[in-house]
């Protein structure tokens, strides 16, 4: 979202006679937003504890559809001042990115199963995906699934 909110910001600022810088620009803009919101719903599946999950993430995709539906009007406000509405898009997209800043890692931590888990999800060291078992262990279920797999 950081990367978003900057790149519109900054072409807001592109004078009108440099259209590649400003297409260019926005393209990153968008790329940048396109890469948020194909991350976003897999981390929100992540936050919320399994008691919870189902309503967290219909809430999140609510609030996303909600976005969606009032975007377009922000254009809008392009007939006050042009650059107003990649500068509204741009402003909102840095404190997006800033306030996830402030959401947990989590990277090799288990899924929360109850909203103490979830309140407690910072305070759990994180855990290696490559020590969860111990290497004979990985080897015997490979080997286990290949034989099932060659007697298919």
């Amino acid at each position: 979202f950081i990367l978003a909110g900057i790149s519109c910001a900054a072409t807001a600022a592109v004078p009108k006679d440099l259209w590649r810088v400003s297409t260019g620009l926005a393209m990153v803009g968008r790329l940048g937003v396109s890469v948020a919101y194909t991350i976003f719903p897999v981390y929100s599946a992540e936050v919320f504890p399994t008691v919870v999950r189902n309503m967290g993430i219909g809430t999140v995709s609510m609030v996303g559809r909600a976005g969606g539906i009032l975007a377009p009007f922000v254009t809008l406000l392009g007939k006050y001042w042009a650059p107003l509405p990649l500068l509204t898009f741009g402003i909102l997209s840095v404190l997006d990115g800033v306030a996830i800043l402030a959401l947990p890692e989590t990277l090799g931590v288990p899924l929360p199963n109850t909203l103490e888990d979830a309140e407690n999800l910072e305070r759990v060291p994180a855990r290696s995906p490559e020590k969860t078992l111990p290497d004979e262990a990985w080897t015997t279920e490979r080997t286990e699934i290949y034989e099932r797999l060659t007697v298919l």
